[in-house]
């Protein structure tokens, strides 16, 4: 599973794009990528290009519902 998660550090947030994935008995979660402190649509489709296509299709849909609620 792939999603967004927001950090905020000295009341200033910053997200990244982690990914997990069960191994054994153990979820192990991996960063995939920094997103900035502001990220937008357009931008995170760019870091994104790199993985695959089903990857992406999927992460795209969840930044559209990550962007829809934190409106």
């Amino acid at each position: 599973m792939t999603y967004v998660k927001r950090k905020i550090i000295h009341g200033k947030p910053y997200y990244y794009l982690l990914s997990s994935k069960r191994v054994g008995k153990k979820v192990k979660k991996k960063t995939v990528a920094y997103l900035g402190t502001n990220p937008a649509i357009a931008e995170l489709r760019e870091k994104l290009a790199d993985l695959t296509k089903l990857e992406s299709e999927t992460i795209i849909k969840q930044l559209k519902s990550f962007a829809k609620r934190n409106k």
